[in-house]
């Protein structure tokens, strides 16, 4: 099996516009070996128009099985050409599979009419699937191409021929003009791709292209965490904020079993309707991948996705903690920030939690938290804790500075940086606590227990303030995005200071 670079991409043919689609490549090893044998293969969808078929799917199935047949011979006899000389239209020449969109089809010979109502089409006059030079591969668009649009960074396509099968992954998106002859990458999108198993979104390849940071968002405060329509508002909000301060905001998630930086509209869509979603924490990643679920990710994934990427900038509303009951019920969020060097906006640990207790359990881990002007702990529906802090910050620098300088000395660790609710939008602490006193006897009466305890205690504790805490819980989120954002831009800048 060869690895090759692949662009997908949606010829404008007339009609409706189409939307844009993804583009792909191997692992860079396996480029320079691809280039090394003759060049780089590169593989373009094309979506055209209607037409009567050649050959129904059922009969092309049926001829692919003398295709397979004629493979084994081939790769039992190392000395046949990889030359299939001229080949008729309607005859089957490579099957097709795309996982992430369950695309299983046969592809033929021909691009006209009769062919595509059939299935994809191969376009005569370039190389088969897996061959170097543009191999290019059409289909109806709203037909068997109709899923293409789902497919994002890093997914993979694979194609198999009598003389090859290659396994493509997708690293960025194009649309080109129906006259186009070849789909040709641009050197720049070679530039960035995370690491598999993740894959982007073309926004997220496209910031990271034109240097723009990288701030993470979790997705299990928009799934579990908040009400709906309030989840797509504190989206809508975090995003826009980080976007305003000069960065990339970043949504992270398990979609359809594939760990993702960035969602497309349909995917979060479904995640903001809640929508057969799961709440994952880093322990949960791997079966929720092998699985194929949907997961929203806690502040434990998020920070585990960030630390596999390279994301170095995490906004969320307040992390887990160490809970007031029952004894040693205590979040993953506290282990996973004592393992990852990623850089942690919030509001403190939520309210309904043990706070001295999870202030402590951050200094056993290793975790330093400092307070973003001030110098308490902030309660995340409030503005203090009456807990103080040991570490100061005035400025996104410093907090870049303090963050910088701990991984010069090998530091394993998140940087916890805490910042009061806007004092418009903040609730009196005597309120809230009275509110969480009667939640957590409303829990036990319940028998609500493990991950359940925090959304129940966070709803009741909003119907207990008038939906003041929601309010409250809005704004944070906004602010910490914000604040985000602003330390990404400086740490970006410091860094390019102490490289140049």
């Amino acid at each position: 099996m060869q690895w090759c670079d692949a662009w997908l991409a949606l010829l404008a043919c007339g009609g409706d516009e189409p939307g844009q689609m993804g583009g792909g490549r191997k692992m860079r090893r396996a480029l320079g070996l691809l280039l090394l044998v003759g060049g780089l293969g590169l593989l373009g969808f094309v979506g055209t128009g209607y037409g009567r078929g050649l050959m129904d799917r059922d009969a092309a199935r049926t001829r692919w099985a003398a295709i397979e047949a004629r493979a084994a011979v081939r790769s039992a006899n190392a000395h046949l050409a990889d030359n299939p000389g001229p080949i008729a239209q309607g005859t089957p020449v490579s099957r097709l599979l795309v996982p992430h969109i369950d695309l299983d089809e046969v592809i033929v010979e021909g691009v006209g009419d009769a062919v595509l109502n059939a299935g994809p089409g191969h376009m005569p006059g370039t190389p088969l699937p897996g061959g170097a030079g543009n191999a290019v591969v059409s289909a109806h668009r709203d037909m068997h191409f109709r899923r293409l649009a789902e497919l994002g960074i890093g997914d993979t396509v694979v194609t198999v021929t009598e003389y090859h099968r290659t396994t493509w992954r997708i690293t960025g998106r194009r649309i080109v003009a129906a006259s186009a002859a070849s789909i040709f990458p641009t050197p720049e999108l070679h530039d960035w791709l995370p690491p598999p198993p993740l894959r982007a979104t073309a926004a997220v390849v496209r910031a990271v292209q034109a240097g723009r940071p990288l701030v993470a968002l979790e997705t299990s405060v928009l799934s579990q965490g908040l009400p709906i329509p309030a989840n797509a508002q504190a989206y809508d909000e975090m995003a826009a904020a980080v976007s305003a301060a000069g960065a990339e905001p970043v949504v992270t998630a398990v979609v359809r079993g594939v760990p993702s930086l960035g969602m497309e509209p349909s995917d979060l869509a479904r995640f903001l309707a809640c929508d057969g979603v799961s709440k994952v924490s880093a322990r949960d990643l791997g079966a929720a991948m092998a699985n194929g679920l949907d997961g929203a990710t806690t502040v434990a994934a998020t920070l585990a996705l960030c630390t596999h990427a390279g994301i170095q900038l995490f906004a969320t509303g307040g992390i887990g903690g160490v809970h007031r009951e029952p004894a040693f019920d205590e979040s993953a969020d506290l282990v996973e920030l004592g393992r990852s060097p990623v850089i942690v906006v919030c509001a403190g640990a939520k309210s309904i939690l043990d706070l001295p207790g999870t202030l402590e359990r951050l200094e056993t881990l290793g975790v330093p938290v400092i307070g973003y002007r001030t110098r308490e702990m902030p309660g995340f529906f409030t503005v203090g804790t009456g807990l103080p802090l040991s570490m100061y910050a005035e400025t996104a620098e410093e907090v870049a500075q303090v963050f910088l300088a701990g991984l010069s000395i090998g530091r394993p660790g998140a940087l916890l940086v805490v910042q009061p609710p806007p004092a418009n939008a903040a609730l009196p602490q005597g309120l809230v606590d009275d509110a969480i006193v009667d939640a957590l006897a409303a829990a036990r009466r319940a028998g609500v227990r493990g991950a359940l305890v925090t959304p129940f205690l966070l709803s009741a504790v909003n119907r207990a303030t008038g939906g003041r805490s929601l309010a409250a819980n809005l704004a944070l989120l906004e602010a910490n995005s914000w604040l985000a954002g602003e330390i990404a831009l400086a740490l970006q800048s410091l860094t390019k200071e102490r490289k140049g």
